[in-house]
């Protein structure tokens, strides 16, 4: 097996031989995805990697380069009689060029999975990152009439409209101080979000084409009247259109959890999915975050998909 990079008239075959575990109704959303990343410059040539045996393609991996510094891994692929151990060595090279800090490898659950090369080449298994749905029109009514009685505790700030007692608009630098803390003892992938400073984190969610600066909110607690309030925490949420909004960040500081107050944040967010036209609230979640599975299982979201999450990182 030669491994070189696609050309122009062979990338559609590569990106079909890479996802031809997808069925006919999933790999077209795929397809798109791969080739707005190459548009936009995550996925480099350098990156496309594709594996030809006289003149046919027998594997194929793609690279990410995500703005937050790190290499993001489709899972490499290969017909039967052929390795996927030659690829290895080229996404090191890769990476390393890029000065990343860790590859994260990503195996749709279709995708058969040889965790014996992974873990040769340095890879260790993370955890299980569970896709979730849930129907946001649904709960419409009940909002509106919880809203009649709400003595709420929480409001839900723009965080682009926010301002200091200056009045100088810095919600970029709160929202960055806010989410350290909501850091702390995460539950959530940890050892990924320790992997990035959180302004590259930022950057890698303002790429997204549906970015929309007034779906950020600060997570801000009352006591006792309007004066008197502290943040604590993030929401941040992403347009997906035509349907849905997705919950692209939820965090807060460690102090205020075990409090219920993700039944709050999850109501705010299908209201606003609903405000937007939006009929469905998707996110995801690590499955060892049991507290935050069982918040979303108790307010309607289900798990309409699974991906597995390994990651090699660098001294």
């Amino acid at each position: 097996m030669l491994i070189t990079h696609p050309t122009s008239l062979s990338i559609q075959d590569s990106i079909k031989f890479a996802f031809r575990h997808l069925s006919e109704d999933e790999f077209p959303a795929r397809q798109q995805l791969i080739m707005n990343l190459i548009e936009n410059g995550s996925i480099e040539p350098d990156g496309f990697f594709v594996g030809i045996d006289n003149d046919i393609i027998v594997g194929v991996s793609i690279a990410q380069l995500r703005h937050d510094g790190l290499i993001m891994i489709w899972h490499p692929v290969t017909s039967d009689n052929y390795t996927i151990r030659p690829f290895f060595p080229l996404i090191d090279d890769y990476a390393k060029s890029r000065n990343a800090p860790a590859v994260i490898l990503i195996a749709d659950k279709d995708q058969f999975v040889d965790e014996k090369i992974f873990f040769e080449n340095g890879f260790t298994y993370i955890s299980d990152m569970l896709m979730l749905a849930s129907n946001a029109s649904e709960t419409v009514t009940q909002i509106a009439n919880e809203n009649l009685k709400n003595n709420s505790l929480l409001q839900f700030i723009p965080a682009s409209k926010d301002t200091n007692k200056n009045g100088e608009k810095n919600y970029r630098e709160h929202i960055i101080k806010l989410m350290c803390e909501t850091y702390v003892n995460t539950r959530d992938f940890p050892k990924l979000l320790m992997l990035s400073p959180v302004d590259r984190i930022l950057d890698e969610y303002q790429r997204n084409p549906f970015f929309r600066p007034e779906l950020w909110f600060f997570v801000r607690k009352l006591y006792g009247s309007d004066k008197n309030y502290k943040d604590i925490g993030v929401l941040l949420l992403t347009d997906s259109p035509p349907d849905q909004i997705e919950l692209t960040y939820m965090g807060l500081v460690e102090a205020e959890r075990g409090q219920k107050y993700s039944k709050e944040i999850i109501k705010f967010t299908k209201k606003t999915a609903c405000d937007y036209g939006r009929k469905l609230v998707t996110t995801a979640v690590d499955e060892r975050n049991i507290a935050a599975l069982r918040s979303y299982i108790n307010h309607g979201f289900i798990t309409w998909d699974r991906k597995k999450i390994y990651a090699k990182i660098f001294e």
